[in-house]
């Protein structure tokens, strides 16, 4: 899977003609961003496991999880939506402020 790039024009003027240099930054697509977020939240992927699932009409499973989180260039790997990335966010922020307030 391909990262998100997102394309930038930079102008610079030189001898009254503008030219411009073309980047392309990479952006971490969301298996790579799910990852670092599990991972600065300090819990296990089997723990944001839990808590992503908790009152969830359709659980995902352990394996769906790991291809999520795979090597991008893992033949398990598989594209992890958007809506499981936010989630997971969502989640994992309210285990931290009630862990936080608990202490």
């Amino acid at each position: 899977m391909q990262l998100k790039t997102l394309d930038i024009f930079i102008f610079f003027p030189y001898d009254g003609v503008i030219s411009h240099q073309y980047l392309q930054v990479r952006k971490m697509d969301n298996g790579q961003e799910l990852r670092k977020t599990i991972e600065s939240a300090g819990v296990t992927q089997v723990k944001a496991l839990e808590l992503f699932n908790k009152g969830q009409a359709r659980p995902l499973t352990l394996g769906q999880w790991k291809a999520y989180l795979a090597a991008s260039d893992s033949v398990r790997r598989s594209p992890c939506p958007d809506a499981v990335l936010s989630r997971t966010k969502e989640v994992l922020r309210k285990w931290a402020t009630q862990n936080t307030l608990a202490k």
